[in-house]
Protein backbone atom coordinates (compact mmCIF):
# COMPACT_ATOMS: atom_id res chain seq x y z
CA UNK A 1 0.00 0.00 0.00
CA UNK A 2 2.99 2.33 0.30
CA UNK A 3 2.76 3.73 -3.24
CA UNK A 4 -0.83 4.91 -2.58
CA UNK A 5 0.53 7.62 -0.29
CA UNK A 6 2.01 9.41 -3.31
CA UNK A 7 -1.38 9.77 -5.00
CA UNK A 8 -3.61 12.87 -4.72
CA UNK A 9 -5.52 12.84 -1.38
CA UNK A 10 -8.94 13.33 -3.01
CA UNK A 11 -8.72 10.34 -5.32
CA UNK A 12 -7.02 8.34 -2.60
CA UNK A 13 -9.88 8.91 -0.19
CA UNK A 14 -12.72 8.31 -2.62
CA UNK A 15 -11.63 5.28 -4.65
CA UNK A 16 -8.13 3.88 -4.35
CA UNK A 17 -7.69 3.69 -0.57
CA UNK A 18 -10.88 1.68 0.11
CA UNK A 19 -9.97 -0.75 -2.67
CA UNK A 20 -6.43 -1.07 -1.33
CA UNK A 21 -7.73 -1.80 2.17
CA UNK A 22 -10.06 -4.51 0.85
CA UNK A 23 -7.27 -6.08 -1.25
CA UNK A 24 -4.86 -6.10 1.71
CA UNK A 25 -7.26 -7.41 4.36
CA UNK A 26 -9.24 -9.90 2.25
CA UNK A 27 -6.60 -11.14 -0.21
CA UNK A 28 -3.00 -10.11 0.47
CA UNK A 29 -2.85 -10.93 4.18
CA UNK A 30 -4.55 -14.37 3.77
CA UNK A 31 -2.18 -15.12 0.85
CA UNK A 32 0.90 -14.19 2.93
CA UNK A 33 -0.44 -16.25 5.84
CA UNK A 34 -0.90 -19.25 3.54
CA UNK A 35 2.66 -18.95 2.23
CA UNK A 36 3.93 -18.88 5.82
CA UNK A 37 2.10 -22.05 6.94
CA UNK A 38 2.03 -24.12 3.74
CA UNK A 39 5.09 -26.21 4.71
CA UNK A 40 4.28 -26.37 8.42
CA UNK A 41 1.91 -28.41 10.55
CA UNK A 42 -0.77 -25.71 10.89
CA UNK A 43 -3.89 -26.80 8.95
CA UNK A 44 -4.26 -24.98 5.62
CA UNK A 45 -7.94 -24.39 6.33
CA UNK A 46 -6.99 -21.81 8.98
CA UNK A 47 -6.67 -19.43 6.02
CA UNK A 48 -10.48 -19.22 6.02
CA UNK A 49 -10.75 -17.57 9.47
CA UNK A 50 -7.99 -15.13 8.47
CA UNK A 51 -9.99 -14.25 5.35
CA UNK A 52 -13.21 -13.83 7.35
CA UNK A 53 -11.49 -11.64 9.97
CA UNK A 54 -10.16 -9.47 7.14
CA UNK A 55 -13.69 -9.02 5.79
CA UNK A 56 -15.01 -8.12 9.23
CA UNK A 57 -12.28 -5.53 9.83
CA UNK A 58 -12.83 -4.01 6.38
CA UNK A 59 -16.57 -3.80 7.05
CA UNK A 60 -15.97 -2.00 10.35
CA UNK A 61 -13.41 0.56 9.19
CA UNK A 62 -14.80 1.49 5.77
CA UNK A 63 -17.75 3.89 5.42
CA UNK A 64 -20.83 2.27 3.91
CA UNK A 65 -20.63 4.41 0.77
CA UNK A 66 -17.07 3.14 0.12
CA UNK A 67 -17.70 -0.61 0.36
CA UNK A 68 -18.30 -1.37 -3.32
CA UNK A 69 -15.14 -3.48 -3.61
CA UNK A 70 -15.92 -5.17 -0.31
CA UNK A 71 -19.43 -6.03 -1.49
CA UNK A 72 -17.95 -7.57 -4.64
CA UNK A 73 -15.64 -9.77 -2.53
CA UNK A 74 -18.52 -10.84 -0.28
CA UNK A 75 -20.84 -11.60 -3.18
CA UNK A 76 -18.49 -13.34 -5.62
CA UNK A 77 -15.20 -14.35 -3.99
CA UNK A 78 -16.35 -15.44 -0.52
CA UNK A 79 -18.85 -18.07 -1.82
CA UNK A 80 -16.17 -19.53 -4.10
CA UNK A 81 -13.72 -19.81 -1.18
CA UNK A 82 -16.40 -21.37 1.05
CA UNK A 83 -17.31 -23.90 -1.64
CA UNK A 84 -13.65 -24.69 -2.18
CA UNK A 85 -13.10 -25.21 1.54
CA UNK A 86 -16.15 -27.48 1.80
CA UNK A 87 -14.96 -29.50 -1.20
CA UNK A 88 -11.48 -29.78 0.30
CA UNK A 89 -12.80 -30.99 3.66
CA UNK A 90 -15.18 -33.49 2.02
CA UNK A 91 -12.39 -34.82 -0.20
CA UNK A 92 -10.05 -35.26 2.75
CA UNK A 93 -12.66 -37.17 4.74
CA UNK A 94 -13.45 -39.41 1.75
CA UNK A 95 -9.75 -40.09 1.05
CA UNK A 96 -9.12 -40.89 4.70
CA UNK A 97 -11.98 -43.39 4.86
CA UNK A 98 -10.86 -44.99 1.61
CA UNK A 99 -7.29 -45.28 2.84
CA UNK A 100 -8.42 -46.86 6.10
CA UNK A 101 -10.43 -49.48 4.22
CA UNK A 102 -7.53 -50.29 1.87
CA UNK A 103 -5.11 -50.69 4.79
CA UNK A 104 -7.72 -52.76 6.66
CA UNK A 105 -7.20 -50.76 9.80
CA UNK A 106 -9.70 -51.49 12.54
CA UNK A 107 -11.04 -47.97 12.86
CA UNK A 108 -14.71 -47.21 13.26
CA UNK A 109 -16.36 -44.20 11.66
CA UNK A 110 -15.78 -41.83 14.58
CA UNK A 111 -12.07 -42.67 14.82
CA UNK A 112 -11.63 -42.22 11.08
CA UNK A 113 -13.56 -38.97 11.15
CA UNK A 114 -11.39 -37.55 13.95
CA UNK A 115 -8.21 -38.45 12.10
CA UNK A 116 -9.50 -36.92 8.86
CA UNK A 117 -10.62 -33.65 10.47
CA UNK A 118 -7.34 -33.42 12.44
CA UNK A 119 -5.49 -33.08 9.11
CA UNK A 120 -7.43 -30.00 8.07
CA UNK A 121 -8.49 -28.23 11.28
CA UNK A 122 -6.93 -27.16 14.60
CA UNK A 123 -7.15 -29.90 17.29
CA UNK A 124 -10.05 -28.59 19.40
CA UNK A 125 -12.08 -27.53 16.37
CA UNK A 126 -11.44 -30.86 14.61
CA UNK A 127 -12.75 -32.89 17.58
CA UNK A 128 -15.78 -30.62 17.89
CA UNK A 129 -16.62 -30.97 14.17
CA UNK A 130 -16.03 -34.74 14.21
CA UNK A 131 -18.33 -35.14 17.23
CA UNK A 132 -21.06 -33.00 15.69
CA UNK A 133 -20.94 -34.96 12.41
CA UNK A 134 -20.83 -38.27 14.29
CA UNK A 135 -24.04 -37.48 16.21
CA UNK A 136 -25.90 -37.19 12.90
CA UNK A 137 -24.19 -40.28 11.47
CA UNK A 138 -24.95 -42.54 14.42
CA UNK A 139 -28.31 -40.94 15.11
CA UNK A 140 -29.75 -41.13 11.59
CA UNK A 141 -27.59 -43.23 9.25
CA UNK A 142 -25.73 -46.06 11.01
CA UNK A 143 -27.52 -49.35 11.73
CA UNK A 144 -24.66 -51.87 11.96
CA UNK A 145 -24.96 -54.73 14.46
CA UNK A 146 -22.26 -55.72 16.93
CA UNK A 147 -20.00 -58.60 15.86
CA UNK A 148 -19.74 -61.76 18.04
CA UNK A 149 -16.18 -60.95 19.23
CA UNK A 150 -17.12 -57.47 20.42
CA UNK A 151 -18.37 -56.55 23.89
CA UNK A 152 -21.34 -54.30 24.68
CA UNK A 153 -21.89 -52.00 27.66
CA UNK A 154 -25.37 -50.57 27.12
CA UNK A 155 -27.79 -53.50 27.42
CA UNK A 156 -27.86 -53.92 31.20
CA UNK A 157 -27.72 -50.28 32.22
CA UNK A 158 -30.39 -47.61 32.05
CA UNK A 159 -28.23 -45.04 30.28
CA UNK A 160 -29.51 -45.65 26.75
CA UNK A 161 -33.11 -45.75 27.99
CA UNK A 162 -32.56 -42.46 29.84
CA UNK A 163 -31.17 -40.78 26.70
CA UNK A 164 -33.99 -42.12 24.51
CA UNK A 165 -36.51 -40.85 27.06
CA UNK A 166 -34.79 -37.46 26.93
CA UNK A 167 -35.18 -37.44 23.14
CA UNK A 168 -38.91 -38.08 23.56
CA UNK A 169 -39.16 -35.33 26.17
CA UNK A 170 -37.41 -32.87 23.83
CA UNK A 171 -39.89 -33.80 21.10
CA UNK A 172 -42.92 -33.23 23.31
CA UNK A 173 -41.61 -29.92 24.66
CA UNK A 174 -40.71 -28.76 21.14
CA UNK A 175 -44.30 -29.16 19.98
CA UNK A 176 -45.67 -27.48 23.09
CA UNK A 177 -43.32 -24.50 22.98
CA UNK A 178 -43.77 -24.13 19.21
CA UNK A 179 -47.53 -23.76 19.65
CA UNK A 180 -47.08 -21.40 22.61
CA UNK A 181 -44.45 -19.16 21.00
CA UNK A 182 -46.35 -19.21 17.70
CA UNK A 183 -48.99 -16.98 19.28
CA UNK A 184 -46.32 -14.36 19.94
CA UNK A 185 -43.81 -14.77 17.12
CA UNK A 186 -43.75 -17.33 14.29
CA UNK A 187 -40.07 -16.62 13.66
CA UNK A 188 -39.11 -17.22 17.30
CA UNK A 189 -41.20 -20.39 17.35
CA UNK A 190 -39.43 -21.85 14.30
CA UNK A 191 -35.98 -20.85 15.59
CA UNK A 192 -36.66 -22.66 18.86
CA UNK A 193 -38.05 -25.66 16.95
CA UNK A 194 -34.97 -25.96 14.74
CA UNK A 195 -32.66 -25.73 17.77
CA UNK A 196 -34.72 -28.30 19.64
CA UNK A 197 -34.72 -30.73 16.69
CA UNK A 198 -30.95 -30.29 16.40
CA UNK A 199 -30.54 -31.02 20.13
CA UNK A 200 -32.80 -34.05 19.83
CA UNK A 201 -30.71 -35.47 16.98
CA UNK A 202 -27.56 -34.93 19.03
CA UNK A 203 -28.96 -36.79 22.03
CA UNK A 204 -30.21 -39.55 19.73
CA UNK A 205 -26.73 -39.80 18.22
CA UNK A 206 -25.17 -40.10 21.67
CA UNK A 207 -27.70 -42.79 22.64
CA UNK A 208 -27.31 -44.88 19.49
CA UNK A 209 -23.51 -44.61 19.51
CA UNK A 210 -23.49 -46.64 22.75
CA UNK A 211 -24.58 -49.71 20.80
CA UNK A 212 -22.68 -48.90 17.60
CA UNK A 213 -19.21 -48.50 19.16
CA UNK A 214 -18.55 -51.76 21.06
CA UNK A 215 -15.49 -52.61 23.15
CA UNK A 216 -12.82 -54.48 21.17
CA UNK A 217 -9.72 -56.51 22.02
CA UNK A 218 -7.27 -56.64 19.12
CA UNK A 219 -3.58 -56.33 18.27
CA UNK A 220 -2.52 -56.51 21.94
CA UNK A 221 -4.65 -53.48 22.73
CA UNK A 222 -7.94 -52.84 24.46
CA UNK A 223 -10.23 -50.28 22.83
CA UNK A 224 -12.74 -48.91 25.33
CA UNK A 225 -15.29 -46.50 23.86
CA UNK A 226 -18.29 -45.03 25.59
CA UNK A 227 -20.31 -44.14 22.53
CA UNK A 228 -18.87 -40.93 21.09
CA UNK A 229 -18.72 -39.41 24.56
CA UNK A 230 -15.45 -41.01 25.72
CA UNK A 231 -12.83 -43.56 24.71
CA UNK A 232 -9.57 -45.12 25.88
CA UNK A 233 -7.04 -47.07 23.82
CA UNK A 234 -4.87 -49.13 26.16
CA UNK A 235 -2.00 -51.53 25.54
CA UNK A 236 -2.02 -54.82 27.46
CA UNK A 237 1.42 -53.95 28.85
CA UNK A 238 -0.13 -50.93 30.61
CA UNK A 239 -2.64 -53.03 32.59
CA UNK A 240 -1.59 -54.27 36.03
CA UNK A 241 -4.77 -56.13 36.90
CA UNK A 242 -8.55 -56.14 36.47
CA UNK A 243 -11.05 -56.80 39.23
CA UNK A 244 -14.83 -57.10 39.52
CA UNK A 245 -16.58 -54.26 41.30
CA UNK A 246 -20.00 -53.29 42.52
CA UNK A 247 -21.59 -50.02 41.56
CA UNK A 248 -22.18 -49.29 45.24
CA UNK A 249 -18.44 -49.25 45.96
CA UNK A 250 -17.04 -45.76 46.48
CA UNK A 251 -14.32 -44.85 44.00
CA UNK A 252 -11.07 -43.42 45.36
CA UNK A 253 -9.41 -40.28 43.99
CA UNK A 254 -7.22 -42.25 41.55
CA UNK A 255 -10.18 -44.11 40.01
CA UNK A 256 -12.26 -42.47 37.29
CA UNK A 257 -15.34 -43.70 35.46
CA UNK A 258 -15.03 -43.98 31.71
CA UNK A 259 -18.60 -42.76 31.39
CA UNK A 260 -18.78 -38.95 31.55
CA UNK A 261 -22.26 -39.31 33.12
CA UNK A 262 -20.70 -40.18 36.48
CA UNK A 263 -23.16 -41.29 39.15
CA UNK A 264 -25.96 -41.55 36.59
CA UNK A 265 -24.17 -44.55 35.06
CA UNK A 266 -23.02 -47.96 36.31
CA UNK A 267 -19.73 -49.89 36.45
CA UNK A 268 -18.92 -53.52 37.26
CA UNK A 269 -15.18 -53.80 36.50
CA UNK A 270 -12.14 -51.73 37.45
CA UNK A 271 -8.95 -51.71 35.40
CA UNK A 272 -5.78 -50.92 37.36
CA UNK A 273 -2.77 -49.61 35.46
CA UNK A 274 0.96 -49.66 36.15
CA UNK A 275 1.09 -45.87 35.86
CA UNK A 276 -1.18 -42.97 34.95
CA UNK A 277 -2.93 -43.31 31.60
CA UNK A 278 -4.74 -40.66 29.62
CA UNK A 279 -8.11 -41.10 27.93
CA UNK A 280 -10.45 -38.88 25.94
CA UNK A 281 -13.72 -37.68 27.41
CA UNK A 282 -16.58 -35.47 26.21
CA UNK A 283 -15.76 -33.39 23.09
CA UNK A 284 -12.08 -34.32 23.19
CA UNK A 285 -11.27 -33.24 26.75
CA UNK A 286 -8.38 -35.22 28.28
CA UNK A 287 -8.47 -37.04 31.62
CA UNK A 288 -5.88 -39.03 33.56
CA UNK A 289 -6.29 -41.91 35.98
CA UNK A 290 -4.50 -44.86 37.59
CA UNK A 291 -7.67 -46.96 37.65
CA UNK A 292 -10.65 -46.90 35.28
CA UNK A 293 -14.17 -48.04 36.17
CA UNK A 294 -16.15 -49.54 33.27
CA UNK A 295 -19.30 -51.55 32.64
CA UNK A 296 -19.39 -54.70 30.48
CA UNK A 297 -22.55 -56.65 29.68
CA UNK A 298 -20.57 -59.87 29.10
CA UNK A 299 -18.63 -59.39 32.33
CA UNK A 300 -17.35 -62.93 32.97
CA UNK A 301 -16.38 -63.58 29.35
CA UNK A 302 -14.57 -60.26 29.10
CA UNK A 303 -12.79 -60.79 32.43
CA UNK A 304 -11.59 -64.25 31.41
CA UNK A 305 -10.39 -63.11 27.98
CA UNK A 306 -8.54 -60.05 29.24
CA UNK A 307 -6.87 -61.88 32.16
CA UNK A 308 -5.51 -64.44 29.71
CA UNK A 309 -3.78 -61.68 27.75
CA UNK A 310 -2.21 -59.54 30.48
Amino acid sequence: MAFFYFLPPASLHKTILPEAIVIDLALTIPAIYFLMIRKGTIPKTTVIPVFVIGLVIATLILPKDQQNSLDFVKKWIAPVIELGALTYVSTKIYQARKAFKIKEQHLDFYQALKQATAEILPPKLSVFLATELATFYYGLLYWRKVKPKEFTYHQNTGTAVLLYALVGLVGIETIAFHLLLGRWSIVAAWILTVLSVYSGIQILGFAKSLSKRPIRIENNRLFLPYGIMAEANIGFDQIERIEPSKNSMELDKNTVQLSPLGDLDSYNLILHFKKHIQFTSFYGSKKECVSLAIFIDQKEEFLEMLQSKI
